[in-house]
Order: structure tokens, then C-alpha cells, then sequence
């Protein structure tokens, strides 16, 4: 009995949290993108993905930016869900970064079969090169460093009500 309702008393680091890391994310690095679109640092459209969901009508209009940023911020659900699952026990910044660089991997070299729209990394300016492996550097760094520390300071509330009590 006493042993239920430690558990009961048990905070975690819920789903709920890691979705809401995720939506800030998504929704931050993905205008991070655009801008980055906007001024040139990225010499293709960060909205290549909508190219083949056939939505002709608002192709030059605000609400591809608006709808490309809705796909990121799902996307980026996902990945910090992943992240989640896989890597949340580890403490270290650079694991983050690394789930980073593999995502630049994965979204340059893997995916670009899927949507030929992404350029392949060899036919990238430098600019482009540059700025798509830091951001997708931090972004992982970000996914990372919020979920880790998150989950290691519910881990540390846990310990320091067990000891109060």
C-alpha cells in the first residue's frame, strides 16, 4: 500500500511536456528556416515539402509559410517523441547535437529520394551547406537539452521529496 502511493506521488516528465518541447521547436526553428529562406542563407525553399501535397491555390501566399510551419511543428512532434524514447537518460549536450547532425543526414541524404525538391548536400552552395547543418545542430541541441534536462530535474524533485519524507 505504502508503495502505491509513492508511486502516486511520483512526478514524471510526461509525454505532454516532451510535446509541448516539441511544438515550441517546430514552431521556432521552423521560422528560424524561413527567415533563413527569406535573406538567403538557404538557396532553396524550406516549403519544397508542400510542392506534393497539390495545393496550387496559396503557392505564393502567406499560408504556405503558415502551412510549411505546420508541417514542421508536426514533424518536430515526432522527433522529440523519438528523441524521447531513445536518448532521454543521457545528460550530455553533445548526444543532442549528434541526434542533430543525423537528422541532416537523414532529411539531406536518405529523404532526398523521396522529395526531389531537396537539393542534394553536393550541389549546395556553401551558404546553404552551412546553415542547414547549424541549424538542424541546434535544433537537435535544443530537442536534446530540453528533454534531458527536463527528465533529470523531475528525476532530482523525486529524490528530494523522498528524502523530505
Amino acid at each position: 500500500m505504502e508503495k502505491d502511493v509513492k508511486q502516486a506521488k511520483e512526478v514524471r516528465f510526461s509525454l505532454g511536456n516532451v510535446i509541448i518541447i516539441g511544438v515550441y521547436g517546430g514552431l521556432f526553428w521552423g521560422v528560424l528556416a524561413q527567415f533563413a529562406s527569406y535573406f538567403h542563407f538557404i538557396s532553396f525553399n524550406p516549403n519544397a515539402v508542400l510542392k506534393y501535397m497539390y495545393v496550387t491555390e496559396f503557392k505564393k501566399t502567406y499560408l504556405n509559410v503558415a502551412t510549411s510551419i505546420l508541417f514542421y511543428i508536426l514533424c518536430s512532434l515526432l522527433l522529440a517523441v523519438i528523441y524521447y524514447a531513445l536518448f532521454r537518460k543521457k545528460k550530455s549536450m553533445w548526444v543532442g547535437v549528434t541526434y542533430g547532425a543525423g537528422l541532416w543526414v537523414v532529411f539531406f541524404i536518405v529523404l532526398r529520394s523521396i522529395y526531389p525538391a531537396i537539393p542534394w548536400w553536393r550541389t549546395m552552395n556553401n551558404d546553404t551547406l552551412v546553415t542547414t547543418i547549424c541549424l538542424l545542430l541546434l535544433y537537435g541541441l535544443f530537442i536534446g537539452y530540453s528533454i534531458s534536462y527536463g527528465y533529470e530535474h523531475h528525476k532530482q524533485m523525486n529524490v528530494q521529496r523522498e528524502e523530505t519524507e
